[in-house]
């Protein structure tokens, strides 16, 4: 649906009796009528491949940006996801998943996609953003670009991850769901 659209919903529904504190109210309509204006487009890619990461909002790139995802064994998924938390300091750790590169951090501008863990956040200490995958599987941005993201991305925005092998599996999280119908990223 384009951004910006005004839906209607009518729905003709049969008049019904309403019982309130001993009082009956009978609807002399029979149509009710809801009408909301659909927001924004926003939509953020990140390409594995190419180490970069676009914003579109309303169909005009508004942000480009280099990123550093998942290394080998700990790879990225591509496909669909969704933003589902904020979290300006999140605490990172692989306590308990693995003991291989030991980690315990206190991560900032930290942006939930995948109900097992998998975040685009600032990695001020990764020095591979926009030329090498790095990281543990999140998407690592900028710290800049990570503070900009946090605060004009909202809930429910899309993130397309293209050029891994690893795909996104359709019950990890809100968005993950699109992945059933769509071709291997």
């Amino acid at each position: 649906m384009p951004a910006h659209t005004t839906i209607t919903v009518t729905a003709h529904l049969p008049a019904t009796p309403v019982t309130h504190k001993k009082t009956l109210y009978w609807p002399d309509t029979t149509a009710t009528t809801a009408a909301w204006r659909y927001g924004r487009s926003y939509l953020i890619t990140i390409n594995a491949k190419t180490h970069t990461g676009t914003v579109t909002e309303d169909g005009t790139v508004i942000k480009r940006f280099g990123v550093s995802t998942g290394k080998p064994g700990y790879l990225t998924r591509s496909g669909i996801k969704t933003i589902t938390e904020f979290d300006r300091v999140q605490r990172m750790t692989n306590a308990g998943v693995t003991d291989e590169e030991v980690y315990d951090l206190q991560v900032p501008y930290a942006m939930r996609i995948t109900d097992t863990g998998e975040f685009l956040h600032a990695a001020p200490w990764n020095s591979n953003i926009g030329t090498a995958n790095t990281s543990h599987g999140c998407t690592n941005l900028s710290y800049s670009t990570a503070q900009w993201m946090f605060h004009t991305a909202r809930i429910g925005d899309p993130v397309i991850t293209t050029g891994t092998t690893r795909g996104m599996e359709p019950w990890n999280g809100p968005g993950a769901l699109w992945n059933i119908t769509q071709p291997r990223w």
